[in-house]
């Protein structure tokens, strides 16, 4: 897919964060500790709500550390993104955009209904830019 993708995986685990950008430039998804969270579009106030348990967010921390290296063997640039670990070690690259898409087409297809009209036409404005499957 040509699509500049920018997402952000954010999980809250103990207090900490960890995040993926991929490239830098619009789509956001954040996991909380529950397994739920929301996928976000650059600045929208709105977000998709996504259910609780979709994610396991130890697996999903083991699977962004092993895909990710510091940023001294293989900078951040438009064709990779970026990973923050919950140990606050230093930025860390990552080009797998492959598996990051997955984790956001994940989230897509777990996400709640909307909570009023103007939600929902934020949800298909978000679905489309990040170019996620609208069906469901």
């Amino acid at each position: 897919m040509d699509m500049l993708l920018f997402m952000t995986l954010a999980l809250a685990s103990g207090g900490s964060t960890l995040s993926v950008d991929f490239p830098h430039g619009g789509c956001r998804l954040t996991v909380h500790e529950d397994g739920g969270g929301t996928i976000a579009y650059a600045a929208l106030p709105q977000q998709v709500r996504i259910e609780a348990g979709t994610f396991d967010p130890a697996e999903v921390t083991a699977r962004l550390r092993s895909s990710s290296f510091p940023q001294a063997e293989r900078p951040i640039d438009d064709g990779r993104g970026s990973v923050s670990l919950p140990d606050a070690s230093p930025l860390r690259s990552i080009a797998d955009g492959a598996m990051v898409r997955r984790l956001l087409q994940r989230a897509w297809d777990a996400r709640l209904p909307p909570a009023s009209r103007l939600d929902t036409d934020a949800i298909d404005l978000i679905g489309r830019t990040c170019g996620l499957d609208q069906e469901r």
